[in-house]
């Protein structure tokens, strides 16, 4: 019997556990169901489709072996993003300014690195008239 026709035959199957009581079918352990695996094209008896060694129910591209994360959520992944966190500071600006180019927020103070003058004091965010001191 080949993948295709195995899968096939998942869609819609799910394990009674008792009377009105129903598990999806994981056939591969990943945390995604086979039916969900079918619908999005991976393959629901490998739990790492793409082979980039995160697990598909992990892996925010599971079809995508170069990327694995999304952390500011805007569908590019961190590989290709020169914004990981969209804060408007690229990556590369983050790690010279010593901000962290996972967090938008580098200093906690609730304004995001690329609006906030000063993003690793979390005590100052502003310096209008441009001195290199807070206001």
């Amino acid at each position: 019997m080949n993948r295709l026709f195995k899968s096939s035959l998942l869609i819609g199957a799910f394990i009674c556990l008792a009377p009105g009581v129903a598990l999806a079918l994981d056939s591969d352990g990943d945390g995604i169901s086979d039916a969900d695996e079918i619908s999005q094209g991976t393959d629901p008896f490998d739990d790492d489709t793409d082979g980039d060694g995160v697990l598909d129910g992990v892996d925010i591209f599971p079809n995508d072996p170069d990327e694995t994360l999304d952390t500011d959520g805007d569908g590019t992944g961190n590989n290709e993003d020169t914004d990981d966190d969209g804060d408007g500071v690229s990556d590369v600006d983050e790690i010279t300014q010593g901000t962290d180019p996972l967090d938008e927020d580098s200093d906690g103070d609730g304004v995001l690195d690329g609006a906030d003058a000063f993003p690793n004091d979390p005590d100052e965010t502003l310096d209008t008239d441009g001195d290199g001191t807070g206001n």
